[in-house]
């Protein structure tokens, strides 16, 4: 092989690389935030910051987020009051936005209302790491607090016997959504 068609070789892989990088950026919210940026903006940011009214409902519930511990890995799930969804696993995956469509903008606000009423079971949180394995750890943006939960078991929320269990079978259904408009996990 001669030293230019090595050479060209290499360009075209780097320019691959390139246009991969770049496309998955422009598909972030921001356009550079990475997967774990995305979770603490969620935790952290201010209705106003996200664009969000708080609903006048009694708790105010705007946000869910949802820590979920998975083998070898963890995965945060998030709705907000305005259809906003997203989904985000590891250092370099995720799924993000999805409002445009109204099958996830039912799914996420069906989980925001799920939520209202629920506020009890929650406390003034800092935030915390992620879940182990088969833990869930949800949190609650509610007007200007962020609540949450102690670490959950996902059997106790898959049993249905678990005061959240139907927030938590929403938010699943959120991600269901989230994968048929982007064919994610297809």
């Amino acid at each position: 092989m001669s030293r230019e068609a090595l050479l060209a070789g290499v360009v075209l892989a780097l320019a691959v690389v390139v246009v991969v990088v770049a496309r998955r950026r422009s598909a972030r919210p921001g356009g550079t935030r990475t997967e774990r940026e995305s979770r603490e903006f969620a935790l952290h940011a201010t209705p106003e910051q996200m664009g969000i009214s708080v609903p006048e409902t009694g708790d105010g519930i705007w946000g869910i987020i949802a820590d979920l511990g998975l083998p070898g890995t963890a995965a945060t799930v998030v709705a907000f009051a305005d259809g906003y969804a997203g989904m985000y696993w590891g250092n370099d995956g995720g799924v993000f936005g999805g409002q445009t469509r109204q099958n996830v903008r039912t799914a996420a606000r069906a989980a925001i209302s799920a939520m209202e009423g629920k506020a009890s079971l929650f406390r003034s949180t800092a935030v915390h790491d992620l879940p182990g394995q088969g833990g869930v750890r949800f949190y609650v943006r509610r007007r200007e607090d962020l609540l949450g939960s102690e670490e959950l078991q996902l059997k106790d929320l898959l049993s249905g016997g678990h005061p959240l269990s139907a927030v938590y079978a929403l938010l699943n259904q959120v991600m269901t959504e989230l994968r048929r408009a982007t064919g994610a996990g297809a």
